[in-house]
């Protein structure tokens, strides 16, 4: 478990972000930006043509998608990782049991 946990505590990727403080005519022009988004998409769904995606929308989707394909990938590497090491660590406690058992039989038959 200790391995375990020191394994993840290892793997933290810690993304800082800088706080902003928005004033409120930022904020009220980017809902204003959402709302025309979204309006669109609207417009375009009534209209039977599609949903309409705004080229920058599409890429940041792509580009989220792509980075979680990456998580993904990264993810697996380590899980098999540990899978590794979790089977080395229990063939080596195996082998130490089995050498214990042998020097437990082996000091009984010279007590005998």
């Amino acid at each position: 478990k200790t391995l375990e946990y020191a394994h993840t505590a290892k793997n933290i990727l810690n993304r800082p972000e800088v706080n902003q403080k928005v004033t409120q005519k930022t904020f009220v022009r980017d809902l204003q930006v959402n709302m025309n988004m979204i309006k669109k998409q609207l417009e375009a769904q009534r209209t039977k043509t599609g949903v309409y995606l705004p080229v920058d929308q599409y890429d940041a989707l792509q580009h989220d998608l792509l980075v979680a394909k990456n998580d993904a990938e990264r993810n697996a590497e380590q899980v098999e990782a540990v899978r590794q090491e979790l089977e080395s660590m229990s063939e080596s406690n195996q082998r130490i049991r089995d050498e214990a058992k042998q020097q437990k039989e082996a000091s009984l038959k010279q007590l005998a």
